[in-house]
Order: structure tokens, then sequence, then C-alpha cells
């Protein structure tokens, strides 16, 4: 994020414009998952339709706008028919941008590929460059399946060239970059028509109340000191990010009560696990993971940071075990649109979460040391 340390009488204070938390469901939720009768839905918090991300790699971008959609209806108390439908697409073209930059720079020492975090979309795209709605930037003008290796492929060839011609300037290759990104994402609109008017992301962005200084990160690991911030050592944190580090208990009884207040939350966790069950939607895992057990999977890579998602409720199974209710970005309807994990699955293998500030209790906001 772009500003960790912010002294925290002014973090309190925030909590003055986060407006109202969300209306919740409880006992029910009209969600389409295969084995929904299997659980209890005792919250669900306002989201919007669920997308594909397809074969884009792009989870980072669609949970954090996910999220900032739930935000803006929960800041705006906004009716289903004016829930707002964000553009991936223009931010993953100006996040590919800027990464190509930053790796000339570093002379090819930076993962120019996919991938990035929720935390580049919350404290860099959005605040640099705005939103647009889905309608003026849909990000695919090609048609078809949306596959973006080849324009991962296609950056990185253009940025290897570069590095290899002395005296360039990105004057030199910028508009050859920008060629490429409006061929396979559409172009980056300045200014666009939408409900009768004229607008600029900037001020599109600003109607519905976003700020990037009202959310925060957290993380739970032993290798830094708790109530700290640190970069988080994952290759997608390009921007070097710092995340604020919580006791694993406080660590998930803010995600909890967050919830329980009307908020939601960004999660980025390792799914590629015996325990993601990608047919019945379910996350578990059968141990009981202890910070110690948790951060020995982070120390030996068996715990990897490989997803993005938007946590926007909770849930019981029928013998009472906790669950948190998940949106995802695989489609809508049971194949990949929602899901179930289990508070041991988070503890072990969710790395970060993102939510308001005005969701986190202040005896917490007061223990992080700048």
């Amino acid at each position: 994020m772009k500003h960790p340390l912010l002294l925290f009488a002014v973090v309190l204070t925030l909590c003055v414009s986060c407006g109202s938390p969300s209306s919740r469901t409880k006992g029910s939720i009209s969600v389409d998952i295969p084995n929904a009768g299997d659980f209890t839905v005792l919250v669900a918090n306002p989201v919007t339709e669920v997308k594909d991300q397809e074969q884009t790699d792009n989870c980072w971008c669609y949970s954090a706008l996910s999220f900032l959609e739930s935000e803006a209806i929960r800041k705006g108390g906004l009716a289903k028919e004016d829930y707002p439908d964000f553009s991936e697409m223009y931010l993953v073209s100006h996040s590919l941008r800027e990464r190509a930059q930053k790796y000339v720079r570093l002379k090819g020492y930076l993962r120019l590929w996919s991938g990035s975090e929720p935390d580049d979309v919350l404290f860099h795209l959005v605040p640099d460059h705005g939103l647009v709605p889905q309608e003026v930037m849909d990000g695919w003008p090609r048609g078809g399946e949306r596959i973006h290796e080849p324009l991962y492929a296609e950056v990185k060839a253009l940025a290897d060239s570069v590095m290899a011609v002395k005296g360039l300037t990105p004057a030199d290759w910028l508009p050859t970059l920008d060629s490429i990104l409006a061929a396979w994402l559409g172009p980056r609109p300045e200014s666009f028509e939408w409900k009768g008017r004229t607008w600029t992301p900037a001020e599109y962005r600003d109607s519905f109340g976003l700020n990037e200084d009202e959310y925060i990160t957290f993380a739970s690991f032993l290798h830094h000191p708790f109530y700290t911030a640190f970069p988080i050592e994952v290759h997608d944190n390009w921007r070097s990010d710092a995340v604020w580090n919580l006791p694993l208990d406080e660590f998930v009884a803010v995600l909890r009560d967050a919830l329980k207040n009307g908020y939601t939350a960004t999660c980025t966790a390792d799914i590629s696990e015996p325990g993601h069950d990608r047919q019945q939607r379910i996350f578990r895992v059968d141990t009981a993971p202890t910070q110690e057990s948790r951060q020995t999977g982070f120390d030996n890579q068996s715990t990897t940071d490989d997803h993005a998602m938007h946590v926007f409720g909770l849930a019981e199974n029928t013998a009472g075990e906790p669950f948190f209710l998940i949106k995802d970005s695989y489609g809508p309807g049971g194949k990949g649109g929602y899901a179930f994990m289990s508070e041991p699955y988070l503890r072990a293998k969710c790395l970060t979460i993102t939510l308001p500030r005005c969701a986190v209790p202040s005896s917490i906001l007061r223990k992080l040391k700048e």
C-alpha cells in the first residue's frame, strides 16, 4: 500500500467517513452452489454479479473490484438496480504498462507476466487512474476466449527488446506498448459518456466515495514482529506494498467481526491444496493449524500466493463448524461463482486480507506501530 504508516489519530478519524454497514441476509441466500443445502448461511453481505476471469490470470483485479463494488453499495446504500460494474481490463492495462516500465528500469529483475495483488488495485491503480464502467471498456476487442498468455509474452518481448538497445527512453517505446495493450484490451478512455453526462475516470471513482486511505491489509506471520508493517514476500507483490502483521487469532477475529458488522474483504490464498474440492466448491483442511504450522507452510513453499477472492459472508455446516462465504471469479453458478472456506483452511492458507479500517476494532488499530 502507499501509506502503511499513517498516524493513528488520523486512522481512527477515518471511521467517520466510512459509511454505514450494509444490510445483510441471515439464514438463507440465493446463490447457486451445488451443496448449499449442507450449509446454513449466517451472514451474506451485498455483492455484485459473479464474473468469469477465464484464462486472464487477473484474479487480483477481479477480487479487488468486486470488493470495491461492495464498498460502493455499502457506502451509497445502493439498490440492486444501481449496483456498479467496474471494468477490470481498464486497470489491468494500466498495471501492465507500469509493470513493464519497472521491469526495464530493473534490467529484467522483476517478474513481467500475469499476477499482482488486490493492493495494486486499491492503493495504486484506482487512486492514480480512477475507474470506468464495464460497458465503457469491456476489455476484449478481439472477441472469443480470454486467454492472456500471448499478451504477457508480447509485452515481455517488447520490454526485453528495449533493454537490448542502449539509449532508449520510455518516450521511445511506450507508444508501441500502448498499441499492444489497446489491441488486446481496448483503448483506455480519458473521458467517457455515461448516464447522460461526460465523466473522467477520476470523477466516476469519486462519485462512489471510494478513498484508498479507508482500507488496510493484514497478514499473520512469525518472521516479522506483530503489529508492524512489512512488504510481504510473494512474487506478485511487485509494488512491494506493506501489510500489517497480526497474531493469527486476531487476524481471523478481525475478518469474522467485519463480516458480522456488514463489511467484506479481499483474500489472497493458496488454492492448490488437496482440501480444495473444485467440484463442490469447498475449501477445508483436516488439521488444526497453528501460528507455527502456518509459518512453516509459508517458509517451505507449501503455502503459496495462488489466488485472490472476495469474502462476503459467514456460514456453518450441519456439524456447526464455521465457514466463510467466498465470491470467486470463475463464472456464475456452482462451477466457480461461490464457495465455502472452512476456518481451519483460512487459518492455514489465507495469506492476506484487505478490508475497511472502520471494520477493525480500535483496540487493534492502537496496537499497530509506526
